[in-house]
């Protein structure tokens, strides 16, 4: 008798998390979580949310 191997895959409905810190003088740093199955997808969405951060938050000043 051979035991049932399980599985459990976790989806995320939000796969993208951004962890935004202001810090001394006014400068901005990030943390970017991506989840997904394609490495090459998930590069191209951190890219491009980093890009998005870099435009939005540059020189320690939010750019609007």
């Amino acid at each position: 008798m051979s035991e049932e191997e399980k599985t459990t895959k976790i989806v995320y409905s939000q796969p993208v998390t951004i962890t935004l810190s202001k810090g001394q003088r006014d400068s901005y740093g990030w943390e970017i979580k991506i989840s997904g199955e394609d490495i090459d997808s998930v590069l191209r969405k951190i890219h491009a949310v980093d890009a998005e951060l870099k435009a939005r938050y540059r020189g320690g000043e939010m750019v609007k």
